[in-house]
């Protein structure tokens, strides 16, 4: 038999998933140029996201991820679909968290390992980025 807790407990998920979605995209807004005014922003809601994705899962965590975005992937251009690289990088973190256990271990060993060449493909490679920037 089914009770209330286990019928509130994927809506408190979801509830859970959107609103750390929401502070991302909060974060996200803040404007912080990494190099100076002309360099790209640096986007602060992974935080926020990367959360969501070992708290909840993949779904879940796609979920934030996606709303956190929200604005970038609404701009219809290149610019703003190079942004889903934060899907595959929670999705590779959570994939290497859940095997050793170790959160800062999986962050480290994503960039090290995939993060910096899938960035390089997708910001350089699609974008035009200059290298400075990466």
């Amino acid at each position: 038999m089914e009770t209330l807790r286990d019928t509130l407990r994927p809506r408190l998920s979801v509830l859970a998933a959107v609103v750390l979605g929401v502070v991302g995209l909060g974060l996200n807004l803040l404007n912080v140029p990494l190099l100076g005014e002309e360099s790209p922003s640096f986007v602060f809601g992974g935080a926020a996201v990367l959360l969501s994705f070992v708290l909840l899962g993949a779904r879940l965590g796609t979920l934030s991820c996606l709303l956190s975005l929200a604005p970038m992937l609404a701009r219809g251009d290149l610019a703003g679909a190079v942004t889903l690289v934060y899907v595959f990088e929670g999705l590779g973190i959570l994939w290497l968290y859940r095997r050793w256990g170790n959160l800062l271990l999986a962050v480290a060993a994503f960039w090290i390992g995939i993060g910096w060449a899938l960035d390089l493909v997708v910001y350089r490679g699609l974008l035009g980025l200059p290298f400075d920037y990466l």
